[in-house]
């Protein structure tokens, strides 16, 4: 393994373990506001559930529908490459497309929390979206190919990552789980869609005729439903609510494409070498960064 390789592990490592002050000020927000939350009337309750939901459900039509990428020599539209992309250490263009969509994503902030409630379910499906193309933005830099169904639901997955939440376990042991928790759906979901034309596929997430799409669906928003409470609650009030929205756009846009860049870089990696090997230079990088770098 290059050094290029096991400096990129580490960095993950230390990532997962340390995520940095964004993220920091994430779950340092988050406590109140999950206290907060707790008292906020049933009804608005269900009402946040049914956004997160909602925007989940765009995200997961943006993913099959819309994302495309450059496919490998001799593969087809949605079906897994024949070959992959050789790992390369992250690029600066890669920084790039994540300030460029922290930037979108905060704007948007902005003008919803003008609005208070109102804007904010007007925004947070749009704004997902857009969190949804700088996941797979990092994902293609890693060498993936968008074409691949499956790397297009595991940029939906990235969702799912470290809520940063004080009921979540910490985020390096809950990493592999989390990817282990979700990886036969993302497998099953990513056939099932690749042999449906996009009329189909619009057809059955709009009736929820499809039980595996429903599944994807209610896992991912319950993961999400953690970020997006925070975010109702920092733009509940009108105008002041604007700072709090760009600045909850802004970290979550960090949060995502960071565990993006990580994750589908790990991913890479695996292909390469294979995957018990990648995930114990992880574990051992992990040691080594709790232990202070010793």
């Amino acid at each position: 393994m290059a050094e290029s390789e096991r400096q990129f592990i580490k960095e993950a490592a230390d990532f997962f373990h340390n995520p940095g002050v964004v993220a920091r000020g994430l779950a340092w927000i988050g406590r109140p506001l999950e206290a907060a939350q707790a008292q906020l009337p049933q009804k608005v309750q269900r009402a946040i559930s049914q956004a997160s939901r909602k925007a989940v459900e765009k995200a997961l039509q943006a993913a099959v529908v819309s994302l495309e990428g450059t496919a490998a020599a001799g593969s087809e539209p949605g079906r897994r490459s024949p070959k992959s992309v050789p790992w390369a250490p992250p690029q600066s263009h890669g920084d790039f497309s994540a300030r460029l969509h922290k930037g979108a994503t905060g704007l948007l902030g902005v003008l919803s929390g003008f609005w208070g409630a109102p804007g904010f379910l007007l925004e947070l499906p749009l704004t997902t979206v857009l969190i949804l193309r700088g996941i797979a933005d990092q994902a293609r830099l890693a060498g993936h190919d968008l074409n691949d169904f499956e790397v297009r639901l595991e940029c939906l997955m990235v969702f799912c990552f470290g809520t940063d939440s004080p009921k979540d376990d910490a985020m390096e042991s809950s990493y592999f789980l989390t990817r282990a928790l979700h990886a036969k759906i993302i497998r099953e979901a990513s056939v099932f869609v690749s042999k449906m034309s996009a009329q189909q596929f619009a057809e059955a997430l709009k009736t929820g005729g499809a039980p595996l799409l429903v599944r994807l669906i209610s896992q991912v928003a319950q993961a999400f439903e953690v970020r997006v409470t925070q975010k109702f609650l920092a733009e509940a009030l009108p105008v002041a609510g604007a700072l709090g929205g760009a600045a909850l756009n802004f970290a979550f846009t960090d949060f995502y494409c960071g565990v993006a860049k990580y994750h589908f870089g790990l991913r890479q990696l695996e292909k390469k070498y294979s995957v018990e090997f990648v995930q114990q230079e992880f574990r051992d990088a992990s040691r080594r960064s709790s232990a202070g770098g010793l």
